[in-house]
């Protein structure tokens, strides 16, 4: 389906994009960074938002909180991907 790459601060780069060249210029023009250099191939069973919400977990737990987007904003974007995760999206 997939393959996230960058780590938490990165992006899921779509199947149709798996011959993309793993450079910095390459993934930027996809719209993800290098980042941390990690990996991860998502299968056609993987649900999107549950990777998503994955991600802002760490995020929001390795924060420092100290801007109102980061402390507020990011537990919000986690309770709202649980929600939906959960099947009870709005």
């Amino acid at each position: 389906k997939a393959v996230q790459i960058g780590g938490p601060m990165g992006g899921c780069v779509p199947a149709e994009y798996l011959d993309l060249p793993l450079d910095y210029e390459s993934l930027a023009q996809a719209g993800t960074i290098m980042g941390s250099g990690g990996m991860i191939v998502l299968d056609e069973d993987t649900c999107m938002v549950d990777v998503a919400r994955y991600f802002m977990d760490f995020t929001q737990d390795e924060s420092c909180g100290k801007c109102t987007p980061c402390r507020v904003g990011t537990r919000r974007i986690l309770e709202i991907l649980t929600r939906i995760c959960d099947g009870k999206g709005q």
